[in-house]
């Protein structure tokens, strides 16, 4: 995926050596880059459409439940990917980073082999249909906690790694 962002023009060969030494354990290099602000959420979606990725505004669509019982939230909150529709052995996915193929695997093997076909969609838009349809409060996060990030400490002192913000966001973690 590194070099796929370089040839897009997203970053430098020299900002993803720099993000991949700072990635978090499970951390996709696409969070790395924007948790740095090495990139932003606009040009990540704007470069991706730029590349052929058919878009899907999630702002007015309804998810079946039962995708959301084929696809639980914990792969939903590590690999960016969310349930959209199915037809027999084929399976529309949306997907902040539609050229990740880690989470094409991932989805594949929990569906047993289910073809999957990616629509690419915002940071926002994927947020908040994760919060709509699976039903994540507010208050609690919806990109879980990667292992071996350091909890925050008490009292509202931020940790090293506290909870992070994109730019522009409220903390969406």
């Amino acid at each position: 995926m590194a070099d796929l962002f370089v040839d897009m023009g997203l970053v430098s060969r020299e900002q993803v050596e720099e993000a991949q030494s700072k990635q978090r354990p499970e951390e996709k290099l696409f969070e790395t880059l924007l948790r740095l602000e090495m990139i932003n959420k606009e040009n990540l979606h704007a470069r991706m459409s730029k590349e052929g990725h058919a878009v899907i505004n999630l702002a007015h669509f309804t998810i079946d439940r039962d995708l959301t019982e084929l696809v639980p939230l914990d792969v939903v909150r590590k690999h960016w990917v969310l349930p959209m529709s199915s037809l027999g052995k084929s399976l529309t996915v949306a997907m902040v980073c539609p050229v990740d193929m880690e989470a094409f695997l991932a989805v594949e093997k929990i569906t047993g082999g289910m073809r999957i076909r990616a629509m690419l969609c915002t940071v926002d838009d994927f947020l908040n249909a994760v919060r709509k349809h699976y039903r994540v409060p507010e208050s609690q996060d919806i990109v879980e906690e990667k292992k071996g990030a350091a909890p925050a400490k008490k009292e509202g002192t931020p940790a090293p790694s506290a909870p992070i913000s994109y730019p522009g966001d409220e903390a969406i973690r």
